[in-house]
């Protein structure tokens, strides 16, 4: 263990709340008038003013073994103003109190408590008033505003700063008034002087020669009255203030003794070859560096080892005539992978731009520096992988036992057949995307048994999206047409594989067989209720090769089921799609080793924000949570039904299901699913328009949205026109339009019948004596449906009304072409409309007849409003496919939100622990390295270079722990996690025991979801 670090945890809620009742109870005494017992404690100071005496007065409180806090525990109390923050202006020293020991009457103390902290006050109102008033006046502007406000006023900070910026910007590029050298003090000779923007000093000629000649890589200028321009690596003024050019060396760390004689006197020299070096300031040309030994006068050049121990990296491990700084490849490491399409060409371009303006100017190798990149960043994933026991493909936060995992293919990450490239072998194998005679062998053994080829297609009902085949053809001019991909529910990926074809079962199959073997629970695809029949037999037929797979369980997820497209897969889809710009032109070798760096660089992302990422999920889940339950709520109220009814609409949901897959399979339609199919083609076009006005964010979302919309409604004029070959219950056919199904009108929902004959019966109605009470509310029930169609029917009929007339000329003439004349189908609208309203008015005023009598011989009370909702307190009200799918589809949500905040809260503990357990790995390790230092020299010294990387590695997940700690902390409902999380280092089994009685949480939500309802 690290013994510098303390590691501490906040109060708990209970500890807040005692707290604020001891305070409450001293408020209370102090205004009865009572004396608080002082028990010889002397008076405390405020905050970071307590004097020294004073703290080593305190007895310490003994630190308990927690996480550690952002500042570890100051063992020295003697320095007070160690405690202070950076932001304090002085540091107010108070007078030493009175031991503990000393008898000093109690009025005494009290009048030195009452000087001292009137002294406080005076020193603390000297500092306030040394503030400057401008940033009390900064802060009460910006206090309140908003942001446009605050732009608003930055607009006007610059209007008023921008002309003296200009005029500042003109004086210092003039010749400086006093010439005069900062390092030596002497006046330069000849009347110039070298002015480095890097170092930010004036320079004699001298000097500049002595600083520069060791630190080559700075921008210098050369200015006198006569000329202003920038100097070369290798230009230096000499004694007369003229020009010359002197040879400076790469610098390097001198080696520890001579490889000659073994002298430890050495010094670095200028060599004969020209070496450029690149940073990030762009280029420089120096002399290659030569030691030169003191004691044998013997010369060696510097090795690729020596360069690279000063930070530089060769494009050529044998010329060394380009080296690169491991800023410069740090910073191209990270714009090509945060900024995916970013060329490299480009790049080495503006760094060219960069040296143009000083001189520097001339090409950078891009092979080398290509090259260079590349054996840089894989010596950075060997170090992480050897040493810091880095896992790239692993999510901490799933641990050993992951729940759910997503596989889908990226067509997009693509490589030409023209970009051949060279024949070179992968760095980094198959860490991530798995070797191409590893898929061929797996897929020779899956069609050994294979003897016919299945060549349909594979499509899951009416989605936009390509899915996955068993079989599918070459890409012309392609070579790998895309990547297929296997993530876990937090976006970290897991394996990858390439694809030479489409994207086929063969490919999802074979990142299946990974994810059964590391214990994912769950598998879900785009067209999973098709791959699955497909992996089930593969399954039964090579049990030796897919036994686990067989473990795992299907699921479609929510997106995929609502307009097949998964948001966490997105993520990873929308950022790696972005390197296609690059990668469809590299050689082969190249695009895995570009493609498996940049996995590896989003995973390293992911983990680093995953504390905040589980902290988001949770929060959606609750929020998810409180509004499906009150949507749920509503919803069974409105239907009269109970919640231990959903169970059985579920699985009235999923005989409806069954029935339209086999009408499907069957080819045979009937009336009945043919209704059922035309619902839920309604319910499946009205979620597309929502997620198109509330979901989509960009165009191509939106498209996508557009194209599944498009074939619904496609698909539902096909259903329409077998509609309409039916006949109702009159003995008529259904005159169903697209208009009917846009709008939702569906003549079944409501009444079928004859309801001119119904009118006919209520135009004489009247009740009589003998008339039942049930009776009447049979006619009600009828009537009320009766009121309904017409209702509906007067609605349509003026729609279709204004429709006609609203219509431009080019409309008008369609629908004549199409239809009768416009006139006459106006005229034969309104004469409808007549019969309807005419109809509508016998049906109120029977309906008022038998609300009165039902409500004078019942307890019942009914209104008009409930004839025209038509619920009744006696009937139970029928429930549509469309209000079926509502309520399961609420309740399903309100389930899932449960599950989620339990899993979430599960993930958290365990990342914690897996930060936790890795930081101990690498402490034993450390200590390993340490013990075995007493070996040969060049051992010692890689020994001690592990255990420093080792060290820095620990420091970061400490880092990394302390912000997932403050992360939790915002949420008060998670005390309990951090109190286990905070006993790692005491008991970790209890902790893995707490990660179980998670999992057995979700009762907890239930209940006291149901008893809030009972409330």
């Amino acid at each position: 263990m690290n013994k510098e670090i303390t590691f501490r945890k906040g109060p708990t809620a209970r500890e807040v709340k005692r707290n604020e009742r001891k305070r409450e109870k001293r408020r209370l005494e102090k205004a009865k008038g009572h004396e608080p017992k002082i028990n010889n404690i002397p008076p405390r100071c405020l905050g970071i003013l307590r004097s020294p005496e004073t703290s080593e007065s305190k007895k310490r409180k003994k630190p308990s073994k927690k996480f550690a806090t952002k500042h570890p525990r100051v063992e020295n109390t003697d320095n007070c103003g160690s405690l202070c923050s950076s932001n304090t202006p002085t540091i107010v020293e108070c007078e030493p109190q009175p031991d503990d020991g000393m008898d000093v009457p109690y009025q005494d103390r009290l009048e030195q408590s009452g000087e001292q902290l009137l002294k406080m006050i005076g020193d603390v109102g000297t500092i306030f008033d040394n503030i400057p008033a401008s940033c009390w006046k900064e802060n009460e502007v910006i206090q309140g505003l908003s942001w446009a406000e605050r732009t608003e006023n930055l607009d006007t900070l610059w209007e008023e700063v921008r002309e003296s910026l200009y005029e500042n910007f003109l004086s210092e590029q003039a010749y400086p008034l006093t010439m005069q050298c900062e390092k030596c003090s002497l006046s330069p000779s000849g009347g110039r002087v070298v002015k480095c923007s890097t170092c930010k000093k004036h320079l004699c000629g001298d000097c500049d020669f002595f600083v520069h000649s060791q630190q080559p890589f700075h921008n210098r200028w050369l200015i006198s009255n006569e000329s202003w321009f920038s100097l070369r690596t290798m230009e230096f003024i000499d004694s007369a203030g003229k020009l010359v050019e002197k040879g400076v060396p790469v610098p390097c760390f001198k080696p520890h003794q001579c490889t000659l004689c073994d002298s430890p006197y050495l010094q670095i020299e200028s060599g004969s070859r020209v070496v450029v070096v690149v940073t990030a300031e762009g280029r420089f040309e120096c002399k290659s560096a030569v030691f030169s030994c003191l004691g044998c006068h013997g010369k060696v050049d510097a090795t690729i080892h020596d360069y690279f121990q000063a930070n530089l990296m060769p494009g050529n491990p044998q010329s060394l005539n380009f080296l690169y700084s491991v800023e410069v490849l740090r910073l191209w490491f990270l714009v090509k992978h945060n900024l995916p399409s970013s060329s490299e060409k480009k790049f080495l371009e503006c760094l060219e731009e960069l040296s143009e303006g000083t001189r520097r100017h001339g090409p950078i190798n891009r092979t080398q520096f290509s090259r260079a990149s590349k054996e840089y960043e894989f010596l950075i994933y060997t170090v992480e992988k050897r040493i810091k026991r880095h896992e790239k493909t692993s999510c901490k936060a799933c641990g050993d036992d992951p729940l759910s995992c997503h596989i889908d293919g990226n067509m997009k990450l693509l490589r030409w057949l023209k970009a051949k490239g060279l024949s070179s072998k992968s760095l980094y194998g198959d860490a991530v995307i798995a070797l191409d005679s590893d898929l061929n062998d797996f897929v020779a053994v899956l069609d050994n048994n294979q003897k016919t080829k299945i060549t349909s297609s594979e499509s899951c009902g009416g989605s936009t999206f390509k899915a996955a085949k068993s079989y599918s053809s070459q890409r012309k001019n392609l070579d790998e047409t895309g990547v297929v991909m296997g993530c876990c529910r937090h976006g970290v990926v897991q394996r990858a594989v390439n694809m030479f074809h489409g994207e086929t079962f063969r490919h999802t199959n074979f990142i299946h067989r990974h994810m059964a073997e590391n214990n994912f629970k769950f598998i879900s695809s785009d067209v999973i209720c098709r791959y699955w029949d497909y992996s089930q037999k593969t399954a039964v037929k090579h049990p030796e090769l897919l036994a686990k797979t067989k473990e795992t369980k299907p699921f479609l997820p929510r997106m995929h089921a609502k307009a097949h497209m998964l948001y966490c897969q997105e993520q990873v889809f929308s950022k790696m799609s972005r390197y296609n710009s690059v990668t469809k032109h590299m050689g082969k070798a190249n695009r895995n080793d570009h493609l498996t760096a940049g996995i590896m660089h989003w995973n390293s992302e992911k983990e680093r924000v995953m504390a905040k990422l589980l902290m988001r999920r949770r929060s959606k889940a609750i929020s998810l949570l409180r509004s499906s339950k009150v949507n749920l709520k509503r919803l069974l109220e409105e239907k009269q039904i109970t919640r231990e009814a959903l169970p059985s609409l579920e699985l009235d949901l999923k005989t409806i299901a069954r029935k339209c897959l086999a009408e499907e399979r069957s080819r045979i339609g009937t009336l009945s699913v043919t209704k059922l199919k035309l619902e839920s083609s309604f319910v499946h076009m009205k979620n597309l328009q929502i997620k198109v006005k509330k979901v989509a964010t960009s165009s191509i979302e939106r498209k996508k949205f557009r194209q599944a919309e498009t074939l619904v409604k496609k698909k539902a004029s096909e259903l329409i026109a077998k509609m309409n070959s039916f006949k109702n219950s009159e003995g008529k056919l259904y005159k169903l339009t697209m208009q009917d199904f846009e709008q939702g009108y569906f003549p079944w929902l409501l009444v079928e019948g004859s309801w001119r004959e119904e009118i006919c019966l209520y135009e004489s109605f009247s009740v009589s004596d003998d008339l039942s009470l049930f009776s009447a509310q049979q006619h009600l029930n009828k009537v009320s449906h009766v009121s309904r169609l017409l209702t509906e029917k007067i609605e349509r009929s003026a729609t279709r009304i204004n429709a006609i007339e609203n219509d431009s000329f080019q409309s008008a003439r369609k629908m004549i072409g199409i239809d009768v004349d416009t006139g006459t189908r106006n005229i034969e609208n309104k004469m409808k409309q007549d019969e309807y309203q005419n109809g509508l008015k016998t049906i109120n005023k029977a309906s008022e007849t038998l609300v009165g009598f039902i409500n004078d011989h019942s307890t019942f009370t009914v209104t008009h409003a409930d004839v025209l909702t038509g619920i009744f307190p006696w009937n139970k009200p029928e429930i549509s496919f469309m209000e079926k799918f509502t309520i399961v589809d609420t309740w399903k949500l309100w389930q899932r939100a449960q599950e989620e905040i339990v899993q979430s809260e599960k993930e958290m503990t365990q990342f914690m622990k897996s930060l936790y357990d890795l930081r101990i790995k690498l402490q034993e390790d450390r200590l390993v390295y340490l013990h075995s230092l007493s070996g040969p020299s060049s051992q010692q010294v890689e020994l001690q270079t592990k255990a420093n990387i080792a060290l820095l590695e620990i420091n970061r997940l400490t880092s990394a722990l302390e912000n997932a700690v403050s992360c939790f902390r915002r949420d008060p409902s998670l005390s309990a996690i951090i109190s286990a999380c905070a006993d790692f280092e005491i008991d970790t089994e209890s902790v893995v025991q707490y990660i179980h009685e998670l999992e057995e949480d979700e009762s907890d939500y239930e209940s006291s979801s149901s008893e809030e309802e009972g409330d």
